[in-house]
């Protein structure tokens, strides 16, 4: 039998079970003053969300329109407003061959943390997750099995300018099933658009600091992480934030999808943590991917 290439031995480590368990399930719920008697239940969003830690803060990261009702809303409803956000997900021991440890962070309403990227059409956010008090279990038990994404796993501007339409992404995430939904999903796409240039697809032209993909993106995959790999990079990174499908509709919607580049999380970071301080110590980051031999 002959032995496997270099290329499958890179593909066969591309995300390892760490990883894949970022991935965490966002429900957001939405009140608004629809008959004029006051705010009420109005409607409710799916979503996907990692973690990064950015100068000793915490914080989960998914796009703008998953936490905004009105962002980029064709039929806007002025009076809309976020009442609720309730993350799900797994922590995954060091120890691989370990079961994943659920847990659950709620956002206190009462107190804003949400901050959005400063160029109105990049669709990205973050929360800050530094209040220990609303994981369950409490994050100090969380500690060891908890990943956060640190910097040196975020690929830079120049580094996804040189992805290659074609170069393989791996997106673990919640299409369609956030909230009810046991475990992500890992979907396996390409690039499908010249990094170096603006993503435009049909009538889709405001996607601010976007790549396109062509991978299975549908309600829920919103904020999840884009995983990818190049001669460019030299190892895997956390080379976007997955923004949904552009175009099309019904079973050709979900096709061509894009991502919000990393490098745009990077300039969102820095703005969120000049806000905030780290109020506890956030987890230690995710260990590193070993090389193909």
């Amino acid at each position: 039998m002959n032995a496997p290439d270099q290329r499958q031995l890179i593909v066969q480590r591309y995300v390892n079970r760490r990883q894949f368990y970022t991935a965490n399930s966002v429900t957001t719920r939405f009140v608004a003053n629809l008959a004029g008697e006051g705010l009420e239940p109005f409607a409710s969003k799916n979503g996907t969300a990692f973690m990064a830690r950015w100068q000793s803060n915490l914080f989960f990261v998914t796009n703008r329109h998953v936490l905004d009702y009105n962002y980029k809303e064709e039929n806007r409803v002025n009076s809309a407003e976020l009442s609720s956000v309730e993350i799900r997900g797994y922590g995954q021991p060091v120890d691989v061959s370990l079961a994943p440890i659920p847990y659950s962070y709620t956002h206190a309403m009462s107190r804003s943390g949400i901050c959005f990227h400063p160029d109105e059409s990049t669709d990205l956010a973050v929360i800050n997750a530094t209040d220990g008090n609303a994981f369950s279990p409490s994050i100090h038990d969380l500690i060891e099995v908890l990943c956060a994404y640190t910097q040196e796993w975020f690929a830079s501007e120049s580094e996804i300018d040189g992805l290659w339409p074609g170069d393989e992404v791996f997106i673990p995430g919640y299409p369609g099933m956030a909230g009810g939904s046991e475990r992500p999903v890992l979907v396996k796409g390409i690039i499908a658009s010249d990094p170096r240039y603006p993503a435009v697809f049909g009538n889709a032209t405001n996607l601010g600091n976007a790549v396109l993909c062509h991978s299975f993106s549908w309600n829920g995959m919103s904020g999840a992480p884009v995983l990818g790999f190049s001669e460019s990079i030299g190892k895997t990174k956390v080379i976007g934030i997955n923004a949904g499908h552009v175009g099309g509709s019904g079973v050709t919607g979900g096709v061509i999808s894009h991502f919000v580049r990393s490098s745009a999380l990077i300039e969102l970071l820095e703005v969120a943590s000049a806000q905030w301080h780290a109020v506890i110590d956030p987890p230690d980051p995710l260990s590193p991917i070993p090389p193909a031999p």
